[in-house]
Protein backbone atom coordinates (compact mmCIF):
# COMPACT_ATOMS: atom_id res chain seq x y z
CA UNK A 1 0.00 0.00 0.00
CA UNK A 2 3.16 2.32 1.27
CA UNK A 3 4.40 1.59 -2.35
CA UNK A 4 1.22 2.05 -4.55
CA UNK A 5 0.64 5.78 -2.86
CA UNK A 6 4.56 6.59 -3.14
CA UNK A 7 4.23 5.62 -6.84
CA UNK A 8 1.12 7.66 -7.31
CA UNK A 9 1.85 11.26 -5.48
CA UNK A 10 5.85 10.77 -5.83
CA UNK A 11 6.41 13.09 -3.08
CA UNK A 12 8.45 10.40 -0.36
CA UNK A 13 8.89 13.80 1.91
CA UNK A 14 5.38 14.70 2.01
CA UNK A 15 3.88 11.17 2.51
CA UNK A 16 6.18 10.29 5.20
CA UNK A 17 5.47 13.44 7.41
CA UNK A 18 2.58 13.19 7.05
CA UNK A 19 1.90 10.03 7.45
CA UNK A 20 4.13 9.80 9.87
CA UNK A 21 1.88 12.10 11.90
CA UNK A 22 -1.51 10.45 11.13
CA UNK A 23 -0.31 7.78 12.90
CA UNK A 24 0.70 9.22 16.21
CA UNK A 25 -2.72 10.23 16.58
CA UNK A 26 -4.24 6.65 17.07
CA UNK A 27 -1.73 6.09 19.70
CA UNK A 28 -2.99 9.20 22.19
CA UNK A 29 -6.72 8.01 21.57
CA UNK A 30 -5.52 4.21 22.52
CA UNK A 31 -3.73 5.94 25.66
CA UNK A 32 -6.89 7.76 26.79
CA UNK A 33 -8.94 4.62 26.22
CA UNK A 34 -9.45 3.17 29.93
CA UNK A 35 -10.21 7.46 31.06
CA UNK A 36 -12.45 7.20 28.56
CA UNK A 37 -14.88 3.88 28.01
CA UNK A 38 -15.59 0.73 30.00
CA UNK A 39 -12.77 -2.11 29.49
CA UNK A 40 -15.37 -3.98 27.42
CA UNK A 41 -16.18 -1.19 25.23
CA UNK A 42 -12.13 -0.51 25.10
CA UNK A 43 -11.14 -3.37 23.57
CA UNK A 44 -12.62 -2.61 20.10
CA UNK A 45 -12.10 0.60 20.16
CA UNK A 46 -8.31 -0.09 20.91
CA UNK A 47 -8.07 -2.68 17.91
CA UNK A 48 -9.85 0.09 15.41
CA UNK A 49 -7.14 2.59 16.64
CA UNK A 50 -4.49 0.07 16.08
CA UNK A 51 -5.69 -0.23 12.58
CA UNK A 52 -4.99 3.22 11.43
CA UNK A 53 -2.27 3.43 13.50
CA UNK A 54 -0.54 0.58 11.33
CA UNK A 55 -2.29 1.79 8.37
CA UNK A 56 -0.69 4.83 7.94
CA UNK A 57 2.80 3.36 9.43
CA UNK A 58 2.93 0.75 6.80
CA UNK A 59 2.51 4.06 4.05
CA UNK A 60 4.90 6.36 6.08
CA UNK A 61 7.48 3.56 6.67
CA UNK A 62 8.92 2.68 2.82
CA UNK A 63 8.35 6.67 2.11
CA UNK A 64 10.97 7.52 4.70
CA UNK A 65 13.41 4.44 3.92
CA UNK A 66 13.46 5.53 0.32
CA UNK A 67 13.72 9.01 1.45
CA UNK A 68 16.47 8.15 3.41
CA UNK A 69 18.11 6.33 0.36
CA UNK A 70 18.00 9.73 -1.55
CA UNK A 71 19.72 11.74 1.34
CA UNK A 72 22.40 9.24 2.44
CA UNK A 73 25.02 8.44 0.24
CA UNK A 74 25.43 4.91 -1.49
CA UNK A 75 28.49 4.07 0.28
CA UNK A 76 27.36 4.70 3.99
CA UNK A 77 23.81 3.56 3.53
CA UNK A 78 24.62 0.07 4.94
CA UNK A 79 26.08 1.70 8.05
CA UNK A 80 23.43 4.48 8.82
CA UNK A 81 21.14 1.64 8.74
CA UNK A 82 23.17 -0.42 10.32
CA UNK A 83 23.33 1.81 13.45
CA UNK A 84 20.20 3.06 13.18
CA UNK A 85 18.72 -0.42 14.02
CA UNK A 86 21.26 -0.99 16.80
CA UNK A 87 20.33 2.69 18.26
CA UNK A 88 16.35 1.99 17.87
CA UNK A 89 16.86 -1.77 18.81
CA UNK A 90 18.35 -0.82 22.00
CA UNK A 91 16.25 1.82 22.88
CA UNK A 92 13.35 -0.75 22.41
CA UNK A 93 14.78 -3.40 24.61
CA UNK A 94 15.75 -0.56 27.61
CA UNK A 95 12.49 0.66 27.16
CA UNK A 96 10.28 -2.64 27.26
CA UNK A 97 11.77 -3.50 30.26
CA UNK A 98 11.20 -0.77 31.84
CA UNK A 99 7.88 -0.60 31.14
CA UNK A 100 7.50 -4.30 31.54
CA UNK A 101 9.14 -3.96 35.04
CA UNK A 102 6.65 -0.84 35.69
CA UNK A 103 3.47 -3.17 34.73
CA UNK A 104 4.31 -5.87 36.61
CA UNK A 105 4.76 -3.84 39.71
CA UNK A 106 1.62 -2.33 38.99
CA UNK A 107 -0.58 -5.84 38.59
CA UNK A 108 1.32 -7.32 42.08
CA UNK A 109 0.49 -4.31 43.68
CA UNK A 110 -2.72 -2.40 42.68
CA UNK A 111 -4.55 -5.10 39.98
CA UNK A 112 -7.36 -2.42 39.87
CA UNK A 113 -5.54 0.15 37.92
CA UNK A 114 -3.81 -1.98 35.15
CA UNK A 115 -5.49 -0.58 32.75
CA UNK A 116 -4.93 2.63 33.69
CA UNK A 117 -1.38 1.82 33.83
CA UNK A 118 -1.24 0.70 30.40
CA UNK A 119 -3.24 4.20 29.17
CA UNK A 120 -0.78 6.38 30.91
CA UNK A 121 2.23 3.98 28.96
CA UNK A 122 1.03 4.99 25.89
CA UNK A 123 0.59 8.38 27.23
CA UNK A 124 3.70 9.04 27.94
CA UNK A 125 5.22 7.36 25.00
CA UNK A 126 3.69 9.88 23.12
CA UNK A 127 5.07 12.69 24.86
CA UNK A 128 8.59 10.94 24.43
CA UNK A 129 7.36 11.22 20.82
CA UNK A 130 6.67 15.59 20.76
CA UNK A 131 10.08 16.46 19.76
CA UNK A 132 9.75 13.97 16.53
CA UNK A 133 6.77 15.73 15.98
CA UNK A 134 7.52 19.13 15.92
CA UNK A 135 11.01 17.66 13.57
CA UNK A 136 8.09 16.11 11.37
CA UNK A 137 6.07 19.69 11.24
CA UNK A 138 9.25 21.58 10.42
CA UNK A 139 9.79 19.19 7.59
CA UNK A 140 6.99 19.31 6.47
CA UNK A 141 6.60 23.24 6.49
CA UNK A 142 9.91 23.12 4.63
CA UNK A 143 8.45 21.04 1.66
CA UNK A 144 5.63 22.93 0.89
CA UNK A 145 8.02 26.22 0.29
Amino acid sequence: MGLDVGLRYNNRKAIAVICGLLARFPLLVIGSLPFIFSSSTSVEVLILFLSFYYLFGSIAGPAWNSWMKDLVPEKSLGAYFSKRTRYTQTLNVIFSLIVALLLDYVKQNYPQYQLTAYGIMFLVGELLVLPVLSFYQMLLSRSLM
